[in-house]
């Protein structure tokens, strides 16, 4: 039987054990812990080298992660690679690497267990292909703020934000999902003169080319140090080329400080990048913290909802959202009065051909008729068979890892356009003001959809047929 995992409380190093002669790295083929059977080597970093092993007890393979020689016999980087495990232990995230346990083999020599994953970094993606789709780049970097927010609000700052710790796993039907690895250099927001401790030790903690201002120069830090590793992340990714590069890492780091990036438009002219991006990425490189994203959720909000912005990345020039639908707002509450701005549809078209009363365009001062009226609106879309049941499943699956609007992330994923979205928003609006019957609503929905007809000019051509 498999032993209890460890929790992150009880992972102690005995002070002792700094002081022994620890063993060098894995051989392949050998059996490590009498449990870990070694049949590769995936990757060896700055503190320890990563194994792909198969588990004699679960009868699974995973990733084993050990010290590195050099590592072996310096007490500072014992410390991290302790601290790694205890925070990555405390992290259980879909977008974060999972790591199952923190053990000590026979002959002393600490190491941790994590999920194999099966799949590429972004650094070698973008060696490989090139800059990211704006499509793919939105569904990444959405799932990777996730994972950051949720690490901060563990009281977690990554440090180590690099391309080569993004990894893409491909889903059974062939999705990325996004994991962040590398905890190692990670520190708790508690901790007290963590960074200043480590560096007084010369010792770089993180990447020149992603870390922060603060850290280049010791200063104390805190999630917004992520942020800004995270703007130069997204802008290598969307140019494929970093934002800061020069022949020393000393230069690099005295770039960070004081140099912004080129603009997009210079190092990729033909690149059609929107503007709302490249001023998210720009304030996320924002030299002063305080001039930064507050916190990782307020900048995924920025890029879901910057994706429905305007013109000029070419889609959803004519998005409308009803006050209450937008990513940025509070939750609709139905039992709140006022008025709200409808929708730009001309329910008086609709009112005439159905021999109904006409309604005021304007205003709305009972918003109670639109109790549950997001999902009544991709409810109507389903019954109309525009969007099947799977469609909806995808997309809440999608709203639970990354958050965001369904009708958006819908049209996001590419199952509706934002023009059937709008017809159908007007069309359960009259169904609900008892305008029109669901029947006739799924009947010119169809019509919009085999026509590409908006609301209003579909509702006319069908009653210019009767």
């Amino acid at each position: 039987m498999p032993r209890e995992p460890l929790e992150p409380e009880d992972i102690y190093l005995p002070e002792e054990l700094l002081d022994l002669e620890l063993p060098s790295v894995l051989k392949l083929g050998e059996l490590f812990a009498d449990r870990y059977q070694v049949e590769a080597l995936l990757g060896v970093g700055g503190m320890g080298s990563v194994y792909r092993v198969f588990d004699n007890e679960t009868k699974q393979t995973v990733a084993l992660k050990v010290l590195n020689t050099a590592s072996l016999s310096d007490a500072g980087a014992r410390r991290r690679f302790v601290r790694e495990a205890r925070n990555s232990l405390s992290l259980q995230h879909p977008h974060i690497v999972r790591v199952t346990d923190f053990a000590m083999s026979t002959d002393n020599l600490p190491y941790m267990v994590m999920e194999y994953l099966q799949g590429e970094s972004l650094a070698d993606l973008l060696m490989k292909s090139g800059p990211l789709t704006l499509a793919r780049f939105i569904t990444t970097f959405s799932q990777i703020m996730g994972a950051l927010s949720y690490a901060h609000d563990q009281g977690i700052v990554h440090r180590d934000i690099k391309p080569s710790n993004i990894m893409f796993v491909p889903t059974s039907r062939g999705r990325d999902n996004v994991k962040l690895v590398d905890f190692g250099v990670a520190k708790l927001i508690s901790d007290a003169g963590g960074t200043q401790e480590l560096t007084v030790l010369g010792e770089f903690i993180g990447s020149p080319c992603y870390m922060s201002p603060e850290q280049c120069e010791g200063a104390e830090i805190d999630v917004r140090t992520d942020l800004y590793a995270l703007g130069c992340v997204m802008y290598e990714a969307l140019t494929g080329v970093r934002a800061f590069r020069a022949g020393s890492a000393l230069r690099i780091m005295h770039m960070q400080v004081h140099e912004m990036p080129p603009p997009f438009k210079k190092v990729m002219p033909d690149a059609n990048i929107p503007k709302w991006l490249e001023q998210l990425i720009f304030k996320a490189l924002a030299k002063k913290p305080s001039d930064r994203y507050e916190n990782a959720y307020k900048l995924k909000i920025d890029l879901l909802d910057g994706r429905f912005r305007g013109q000029d990345e070419g889609a959803a020039d004519s998005f409308h959202v009803l006050p209450w639908e937008s990513l940025r707002g509070a939750p609709f509450d139905e039992t709140s009065s006022g008025s709200f701005p409808i929708l730009p549809v001309s329910p008086a078209t609709a009112s005439e051909k159905l021999g109904a009363s006409t309604l005021a365009v304007g205003t709305i001062s009972n918003p109670q008729v639109f109790k549950s009226f997001h999902w009544a609106v991709l409810k109507l879309l389903n019954l109309a068979e525009i969007l099947s049941e799977e469609d909806l499943n995808n997309a809440r699956d999608f709203q639970n890892l990354n958050g965001g609007d369904l009708g958006r992330i819908l049209v996001l994923l590419g199952r509706i356009n934002n023009e059937i979205l709008m017809a159908a928003k007007n069309a359960q609006r009259l169904i609900q003001l008892g305008q029109i019957k669901q029947d006739s609503a799924i009947t010119v929905l169809k019509h919009c959809q085999s026509t590409g007809l908006d609301f209003d000019d579909a509702l006319k051509a069908l009653a210019g047929k009767n």
